[in-house]
């Protein structure tokens, strides 16, 4: 029988899983920053069994195990005890050995990515179970390659880590001892500043595109900040939109939350507030904070115009002026209406947009809704051209949607559009052409059917995969 499975506690026909579970047994118990010794020891054992069973392999399932040639223990006789000893076979044959190849290089950039997802949304003990069940980690000179490249990792990214999470990394890598040459200093920094994400997060830790965002750098906000107030006040819509309509109050509310440390024993957050700033900040993106702090403004200024229209109006009837007052309400009316739809409405179009335009993948709620708006719009756009006397409207219906599923397309598509020189040739060739193409306008059930036709399209190429397993995104 083999040292090394006689060290695990294993049986002759033990397999390689059998041989990993007991590694990693041990392994609880035998921590590396505590007994080198012994996982040096533990882990000779564990290479020595992998190799046996490699050798056993090559032979026919009716050979004998006894028979089978093993590979040498260690040299240093005091690291196995004479217990369990046994009488060693030969060196195996150069044939047999020629056979056995090195398990392949674990590669950093996937397991760092691995890890720092795991840190995110996963508890300090779940962590640590996870780590000792990683085959990768189990080498001596694999782990502290990876420790190196997780901490690299860690020193450049944004990852909202809870301080006890990273205290188990730190402790598994090694980063604390003295001879790791890690400096304390930074070490230190880079633990507050990734629990002060984690403390500011919300439920966006899911998103991988959490720890991408570049890193700001800047003096860290004082306790008596305005800012750092103003994310603990109590919570209240009203004043949250009214703070945030001031200009360039969203963008320094960013800026500070990403520069925020805070201290032990200071005043928590109030995460309401953390999310609506938080919110603002998303960039390419619309969301609810952002379409209510747009309408917001909207009222704000329709609101400052038609006071003033009015107070211009009253000030024209005390003056003698005939119709003065009348005159400027309607203006009031009117221009008010305007900037509340022109202020408004940009946002929850370009929301509308992005809905139809997103990734099919995994599939969104209320799919269905999703899938079938183009094609109820575009035959609307018909009905209301063939079936109603209202074909002006049907027209203007069709041209948006005709657009719109273009755009779905593009976006959902494997299309990529660069810019290029050759493009202003295009707009200069077909300008002379656009009083000619105009009276096609009119015509908007080429531009339903092109809708009809491009969503099919789509549809084709992208609702089959909607449940399709996704393979997970590489960071760039």
């Amino acid at each position: 029988m083999n040292w090394g499975l006689e060290w695990l506690g294993l049986e002759p026909d033990a397999d390689e899983r059998a041989v990993k579970r007991a590694y990693a047994k041990r392994l609880r118990v035998t921590r590396p920053d505590e007994d080198p010794t012994g996982f040096q020891q533990l882990h000779e054992a564990y290479q020595a069994a992998l190799a046996w069973l490699k050798f056993r392999d090559e032979f026919s399932p009716g050979a004998e195990v006894d028979k089978i040639v093993e590979a040498p223990p260690p040299p240093q006789a005091d690291r196995i005890p004479e217990a369990l000893s046994p009488e060693r076979p030969p060196l195996p044959s150069p044939t047999a050995a020629a056979t056995w190849s090195p398990e392949p290089t674990p590669d950093e950039n996937e397991f760092a990515r691995t890890a720092i997802r795991k840190a995110c949304r996963t508890s300090p003990e779940e962590i640590s179970r996870w780590l000792l069940d990683r085959p990768e980690l189990w080498s001596v000179t694999d782990k502290a390659r990876l420790g190196d490249a997780l901490l690299h990792r860690l020193y450049a990214l944004r990852a909202p880590i809870h301080e006890d999470s990273f205290d188990v990394l730190a402790t598994f890598f090694g980063w604390n001892d003295v001879s790791s040459g890690t400096d304390a200093f930074d070490l230190e920094q880079c633990r507050a500043r990734l629990h002060d994400l984690w403390l500011l997060r919300q439920d966006d830790v899911a998103d991988p595109t959490v720890y991408r965002e570049p890193l700001r750098t800047g003096p860290a906000p004082t306790e008596d900040d305005p800012g750092v107030a103003r994310l603990r006040r109590p919570w209240n819509r009203l004043r949250a939109l009214l703070s945030a309509s001031l200009p360039g109050r969203a963008h320094d509310m960013g800026q500070l939350m990403a520069r925020l440390r805070l201290k032990e024993g200071s005043r928590p957050l109030q995460p309401q507030q953390v999310a609506f700033w938080k919110a603002l900040n998303v960039r390419y993106k619309v969301n609810g904070p952002k379409v209510q702090l747009a309408a917001f403004r909207s009222v704000l200024l329709a609101a400052g115009f038609a006071g003033l229209m009015l107070m211009l109006g009253f000030a024209d009837g005390f003056a003698g002026g005939r119709y003065g007052y009348w005159k400027y309400s309607g203006i009031a009316l009117g221009g008010a209406i305007s900037i509340l739809l022109l202020g408004s409405l940009p946002l929850p179009l370009l929301g509308f947009i992005q809905w139809q335009a997103g990734d099919e993948h995994p599939r969104p709620r209320g799919w269905i809704v999703r899938l079938l708006m183009i094609p109820v719009l575009a035959c609307t756009a018909l009905w209301l051209m063939w079936g109603s006397d209202v074909r002006v409207a049907g027209v203007i219906l069709a041209w948006p949607v005709g657009v719109l599923a273009l755009v779905r397309l593009l976006a959902r598509g494997p299309f990529r559009m660069k810019f290029s020189p050759w493009m202003i040739g295009v707009v200069v060739v077909v300008l002379p052409w656009l009083e000619k193409i105009g009276p096609l306008l009119a015509m908007g059930e080429i531009a339903a059917i092109g809708a009809l036709v491009l969503w099919a399209t789509d549809a084709v190429a992208q609702v089959p995969l909607s449940n399709a397993p996704r393979r997970p995104r590489q960071s760039p």
